[in-house]
Order: C-alpha cells, then structure tokens, then sequence
C-alpha cells in the first residue's frame, strides 16, 4: 500500500485534494498531519511513498520544509508535490530538488495524470552529483552521455545539461561511480562516456545517440573497450558506413 503524508493549513482544500487521490488510488493510505512539528515527527518515525505540502503553511516555508525532506537520505527521490500556487520564479527551484506544484503540474487537464507518482520515474539506481551549494539527484538511465571540456564536465540528460567543475569531478572518477551502480556506460573517447543504451548506431570512428545530432567520437585507444561493452551487453546496434 502506498502512504501518503500531507501537511496541511487550509484543512478542508488539501484534505479535499487528498482524497481525491484516494478515489483514484484505492490503495493509498493518507495520513494528515495538523503542523509542521506534527509533520516531522511522522516522518522520522515511519515511512512515506508521497508528501503534500500546502504551501499556505503559517510560520514555516515550505520550500524549507521540502529542502529538510530531500536532506533525509531515504527520502531524497520521494515525489513531494506542493498545493496552490507557486511563483514561476520558485517553480524552477521546486524542479531543482524535485518537487512538484500539485494544481500546475497535476490539476491542469491537460497535464492530469491517474496519481501523481506518474510524473516522475522513480526507476533505477541514481547519482547524486554535487556542486557548490547543492547537489543534483540523476537517475543514471536519464544520463545520455558526458563530456569533458576544458574546465568542466558536462552531463547530458533527456531533460538537460548539467555542468561541473573539473577541479571536483573527472571522468574516471564518474565512470567509477556509475560502475558501481550499473553497467550501461563506457568510456569511448579521453573527452566521452556514453550510455550504451542510448546508441543509436556506430561507425569505426565514431557514434550516433538517440536524440543528440552531433556523434561522440570513438578513440583508438578506447575502441576495442568499446566493442567489448556492446558485445557483453547484448546490445543491438546498428552499424553505418
């Protein structure tokens, strides 16, 4: 059964928002939480599949409240989807530690989903990537390739770019990282990892992924790990001339 905790101020609106959910997920057990200490005490002492945050909350922002959630490791990737409205400008923020605006981005119609664990993939082992003042969370099958430029790395994702400092990361170091979690990239290049899984096709000299117009080159150094990885991992590709 999927739980979900909600922190409410305007009782009847969130708890209204709440059981709608209900009548679509029957499976879901709600748990309502009257304030914010009342809130954290829940989750410290059970565990949660969705948070709901009503961004009326007196006395306590509730962007600092997702920011005390996402610093609890177990809930770093939990959905957590706030009531009413919310600022294009924090909008963006929200998106930042991966958190939604429950009317905006689920009540619209034309983004109405069955529940709300549907728009994220919650799927996957992820990499938590860290820069100076915050970190992002990647789920490592969102990750297409990464690129190292001259003073940075650059990950490609299916949603966006994400740059870091070279004086922190370096390609063995992610590459490393990602080993430990799954088998799907490989160094082509000194400049390249890719995923394999998103190889669209490959050429002697070079590699076209799915959704990215300009191919990763393959260095002669890192071709026959290259051959090998597609090989061992039975990946169907395609190869041009």
């Amino acid at each position: 059964m999927n739980k979900l905790l909600l922190v409410k101020d305007n009782s009847i609106f969130v708890k209204s928002l709440a059981e709608a959910e209900k009548s679509i997920r029957s499976d879901l057990n709600i748990t309502v939480a009257n304030c914010v200490e009342e809130f954290l005490r829940y989750i410290k002492t059970d565990r949660y599949d969705l948070f709901m945050l009503d961004v009326g909350l007196k006395n306590c922002s509730p962007i600092g409240l997702a920011k005390k959630i996402r610093n609890m490791d177990v809930y770093r990737l939990t959905p957590i989807f706030f009531v009413f409205f919310v600022s294009m400008a924090k909008s963006d923020m929200l998106k930042e530690m991966h958190c939604w605006n429950y009317v905006t981005d689920f009540f619209i119609e034309k983004n109405r989903r069955k529940n709300p664990s549907e728009l994220c993939d919650n799927s996957g082992p992820y990499i938590i990537l860290k820069k100076k003042d915050f970190s992002y969370v990647v789920r490592t099958n969102e990750i297409i390739y990464i690129e190292s430029a001259k003073k940075s790395i650059n990950v490609f994702t299916v949603n966006k770019e994400i740059s870091l400092s070279s004086y922190t990361f370096t390609l063995e170091k992610l590459l490393d990282d990602l080993n430990k979690l799954t088998k799907d990239f490989v160094r082509c290049h000194r400049g390249y990892i890719v995923n394999i899984r998103y190889i669209e096709k490959f050429n002697n000299d070079s590699i076209k992924l799915i959704s990215i117009e300009e191919p990763i080159s393959i260095g002669e150094k890192y071709k026959e790990d290259f051959e090998n990885k597609i090989t061992s991992a039975n990946c169907i590709v395609e190869t041009w001339n």
